[in-house]
């Protein structure tokens, strides 16, 4: 394995990175002789609105995906006796796990909309090598030279190389959830108004809750509202309810061991809420979690909706664009109550959560 891709502080997480490194450089060794397969990924890809695809859908629609994996794995791949076929990429697939979560290779091409499909692939291995957010790839040319090279995510936005990116994907969906938010933090309302602005005004990654291996960390959060009947709310005075927006870039190490409080006067929602009455009696789902813009989305839900709520049908889900399921800083629900939860400018809620201290302050509209 590249030793870039080493991280000694996370034994599992290292194995991960192995694994990706053994399936870039397997499908890097046989693409270029089997331009074919190249369009079925790139096919498969275009299908599916993430722009991803797990391998096995590729072996299934073509078995040399798994037969010319296996040629380069099989030197490299211990005998498994109950294994008569000695499958190896089967048996690396099968050993994709992290923190009792299982998970696959996946292929998420992030520039498949811009990029010349015709141009020379980047094929990249999903894990942070250094400081600057970047990952490992290597251009795999016509002429049958492989170059390797460093990719970050401006370079994805400018480049008109396919970028190829193997990481894990899994089907987990994963529930953790925190104990919710502390009603005692609200403060006595000063102002009454019918506008409703909110500001992430303080935020603070408790020790120990950093996931990110090497460099500064990149927070992102998403937002939904829902009714009481279950149903999600998007339109007009919800914001920008549903995506994912950045709360804090560049939390460092040092930041989190020192359990250094940050400020901000950030919008919520990056936008106004009107309907004061839209609001009341509703409820606001919110996942903090940690960014990795190379890998494909991890699953996040709310399970303990409580006795007056009807749970969403079908579950919504944050897809969280996280290396692990387990990156989350934040996850829980509020009641909106027009009485209590949304009173006053200047009124505050601090969010009550193991991993993360979140305060929302209402502030001028």
């Amino acid at each position: 394995m590249n030793n870039q891709l080493a991280n000694p502080n996370d034994p599992e997480d290292e194995a991960m990175n192995e694994n990706l490194f053994l399936l870039a450089n397997g499908f890097s060794s046989f693409v270029n002789t089997n331009n074919d397969l190249l369009g079925i990924v790139y096919t498969q890809c275009q299908i599916n609105s993430e722009l991803d695809v797990k391998y096995s859908t590729l072996v299934g629609i073509d078995p040399r995906f798994r037969t010319l994996m296996n040629i380069y794995l099989m030197p490299l791949c211990p005998v498994d006796p109950k294994d008569p076929n000695h499958d190896c990429l089967q048996h690396l697939s099968n050993s994709m796990i992290y923190k009792s979560v299982s998970y696959y290779p996946n292929i998420y091409v992030p520039n498949l909309a811009t990029a010349n499909l015709t141009k020379d692939p980047i094929v990249c291995i999903g894990a942070e090598i250094n400081g600057q957010d970047e990952i490992l790839g290597y251009i795999i040319h016509k002429n049958g030279q492989i170059t390797e090279t460093h990719v970050g995510e401006q370079r994805v936005t400018n480049s008109q190389n396919p970028i190829i990116i193997f990481n894990n994907g899994t089907d987990h969906i994963e529930t953790g959830f925190d104990a919710g938010f502390s009603s005692q933090s609200i403060i006595t309302p000063t102002v009454q108004g019918v506008d409703r602005r909110y500001q992430w005004s303080e935020y603070k990654i408790y020790p120990g809750y950093r996931y990110e291996n090497i460099g500064a960390s990149e927070v992102k959060y998403y937002v939904t509202f829902y009714q009481q009947n279950g149903s999600p709310l998007t339109g007009t005075g919800y914001g920008n309810t549903g995506q994912a927006l950045l709360l804090l870039d560049h939390i460092s190490a040092n930041d989190v061991n020192n359990g250094t409080l940050f400020t901000s006067n950030q919008d919520v929602l990056g936008a106004n809420l009107a309907d004061i009455n839209a609001l009341n009696w509703k409820y606001m789902y919110v996942t903090v979690y940690e960014n990795d813009w190379w890998v494909t989305r991890k699953n996040v839900q709310w399970q303990d909706w409580g006795n007056n709520v009807v749970n969403p049908s079908p579950p919504f889900l944050h897809k969280c664009r996280m290396k692990y399921s387990n990156e989350w800083y934040c996850n829980t629900i509020v009641k909106l109550n027009q009485t209590s939860w949304w009173p006053g400018i200047g009124s505050a809620v601090v969010f009550g959560g193991s991993k993360m201290f979140l305060k929302i302050t209402r502030v001028n509209p």
